[in-house]
């Protein structure tokens, strides 16, 4: 059973998540210092582990939403462009436009883009309230969808490069 100063760390690793919306990066620094400070108490490790792979989860979802968003806007604007058709005839190349233009898959485009990245947003504050409520009840709290981008068992577990030197020296004695 985690002791009370460890849970409040724990939370403060998951709710510090928030600090994204006032300056950068912030989710992603305040958790692993916090795993820096308490490396020896390893519910705050773990905690502190599941929220960095949150967080660079997330961005992972953003980064996949803007470029297919790009995609979609590119492929959008060439299906639905103001160049209709061009041919040559005798007068050289015409090009012409007599399309008319269609508002609606712009409208659908951006409604699919908006909510997209709202669900996005949502799935990210709710997952770090149920994170934060779990810590500071002393479970063990794993995100949904996360993708474990950070080791569990190599990181901050190895050692310096001198400690690796000592102990190399001390098993060819």
């Amino acid at each position: 059973m985690p002791t009370i100063e460890n849970k409040t760390w724990s939370v403060v690793t998951h709710a510090s998540t928030f600090s994204k919306y006032f300056f950068p990066f912030g989710n992603l620094l305040i958790p692993l210092s916090i795993l820096v400070i308490k490396k020896k108490e390893a519910f705050v490790v773990e905690q502190s582990k599941e929220s960095l792979n949150f967080q660079l989860t997330i961005y992972v979802y953003y980064a996949l939403w803007i470029g297919t968003s790009l995609i979609a806007a590119l492929i959008l604007g060439f299906n639905f462009g103001s160049i209709n058709e061009f041919y040559f005839s005798e007068n050289g190349l015409n090009i012409s436009n007599t399309k008319d233009f269609i508002l609606g898959p712009y409208l659908i485009y951006f409604a699919v883009v908006i909510i997209t990245g709202l669900a996005i947003f949502l799935f990210d504050v709710l997952c770090v309230i149920q994170a934060s409520i779990s810590a500071s009840e002393g479970k063990n709290f794993k995100y949904p969808l996360s993708l474990h981008i950070l080791n569990k068992k190599s990181f901050l577990t190895s050692s310096s490069k001198n400690e690796q030197f000592h102990n190399t020296q001390k098993e060819s004695l």
